[in-house]
């Protein structure tokens, strides 16, 4: 038995001070991957971590159970998780410290081109698991039992040492055949 997994999304965005201005809205779409890889630096997962000493995951797991997509200036960030609160609870606090780590950074390391990145959206409590699709493994194991079942009256088939036919016998053992009973039907079956 597959043990369900919650997914929980969340949503950022790169906000620069004069919307209009073209270079700004190019340099944030060239900024995104960027984020999206700080995301996943051992340094922040750690940082994420060690706020939620309740939570026992290595750092490894974290960032398998991450996933970041990304649409123009907007970065929507997904953890997965046997616990929904849990998964709630880490992608909330991931988008909460890259947000804060941008906005106030005094070092001019991550934000040295005067853009904030601003959370649009809190991820919910997830309540319906998002793996495994049973459906899809359903439909894949009705698949998969009739190209096993198909295969195997195949190969049966081939491997088969009767005879068919009347012309075999005579083919194969080279007498003639006498007679032969053919399959009829009782009246009222």
């Amino acid at each position: 038995v597959v043990t369900p997994e919650y997914t929980a999304t969340t949503g950022l965005m790169i906000q620069f001070e004069d919307a209009s201005n073209l270079n700004e809205l190019t340099l944030g779409e060239r900024l995104v991957p960027t984020y999206r890889d700080i995301l996943t630096w051992n340094e922040t997962l750690e940082s994420v971590l060690d706020a939620n000493p309740q939570i026992q995951m290595s750092t490894g797991a974290f960032k398998r159970s991450i996933s970041v997509t990304s649409v123009s200036l907007v970065m929507y960030i997904s953890v997965r998780h046997e616990d929904p609160a849990i998964a709630q609870e880490l992608v909330n606090d991931l988008a909460d410290y890259i947000a804060f780590r941008v906005n106030s950074d005094t070092s001019d390391t991550l934000s040295s081109f005067g853009e904030n990145v601003v959370r649009f959206d809190r991820a919910k409590l997830p309540g319906v698991p998002s793996a495994p699709n049973k459906m899809l493994n359903l439909v894949i194991s009705v698949l998969l039992g009739g190209i096993v079942a198909v295969g195997a009256i195949f190969i049966k088939e081939m491997v088969s040492n009767k005879f068919k036919h009347a012309s075999e016998v005579e083919k194969v053992l080279g007498l003639p055949v006498i007679s032969e009973v053919n399959l009829f039907k009782v009246k009222g079956e």
